[in-house]
């Protein structure tokens, strides 16, 4: 069956859920090559949800769903044995290493699956874990604070010696989207001041950020990384990503465990 999976087109479809939509992503891949790009599509209506992505699955023999699961009701555990005022029993968690791990509420688990029972997902990732993915070779050589930044969220995790330390998940105002590049920047920056703050304060951590680390898909300036060190008095390293290539190598890199 794999190598038939191998020799076949096979179609990614990518939902990122917000408040009262979910946007839709979808590439058609063959032989590690994408050979169809579909423009990227919002639907607030679960039926035409439906019907989209139905379509899509008749591009193919061989289709995998994936969400991004962008709420809230998740985190870092420091440690995976033990959390200080969260019940384990609540969480499904995923840990590194039997070190440091990260969870999500069972409940809203639950609640994401009924949301899109009438389509059915292949794959669930958080930000984080896609964060991590994303950042992976930094994070084995340079610690600081590394960003996931998207039109939608900005995703936020501290890494010290391959160990996370710190996460943030936070939501960009729609109202953003219809602003100029440098009320954007502006925005991204405050931010990131306003993580960097609320990780000093948290009275375990004791580590310096002298370097922050950014996979940028929201096309930001070179002036923006300029600002963000002036401000800081860190080193900014940043770099252009696209979020639904990095899912889909996040999926393959699972779909290859299984």
């Amino acid at each position: 069956m794999n190598f038939l999976k191998n020799m076949l087109p096979k179609i990614y479809i990518i939902l990122v859920p917000t408040m009262h939509s979910t946007i839709v992503y979808a590439q058609l891949h063959y032989k590690n090559r994408v050979i169809k790009q579909f423009d990227r599509q919002i639907f607030e209506s679960a039926k035409s949800l439906k019907n989209y992505v139905q379509s899509l699955e008749r591009e193919s023999n061989f289709s995998y769903t994936i969400l991004l699961a962008c709420g809230q009701e998740q985190g870092l555990l420091r440690s995976c044995s033990h959390q200080e005022g969260l019940d384990l029993s609540s969480v499904e968690k995923v840990c590194y290493k039997n070190d440091w791990g990260l969870y999500i509420d069972k409940d809203g688990f639950f609640e994401l699956q009924k949301r899109y029972r009438c389509i059915g997902l292949d794959l669930l990732f958080s930000p984080y874990s896609l964060l991590t993915f994303e950042h992976k070779d930094m994070i084995e050589k340079v610690s600081g604070l590394y960003l996931l930044m998207t039109p939608k969220y900005l995703v936020a995790m501290v890494f010290k010696d391959e160990k996370a330390f710190f996460s943030e998940l936070l939501q960009v105002p729609e109202w953003l989207v219809q602003e100029d590049g440098a009320c954007i920047s502006e925005h991204y920056i405050k931010d990131i001041e306003q993580l960097v703050q609320q990780f000093y304060k948290e009275s375990a951590n004791k580590m310096f950020i002298e370097s922050i680390i950014i996979a940028d898909a929201v096309g930001l300036e070179v002036a923006f990384e300029n600002t963000l060190e002036e401000r800081l008095f860190v080193e900014v390293t940043k770099r252009s990503f696209s979020l639904e290539t990095s899912l889909i190598a996040l999926a393959n890199e699972e779909l290859e465990c299984l």
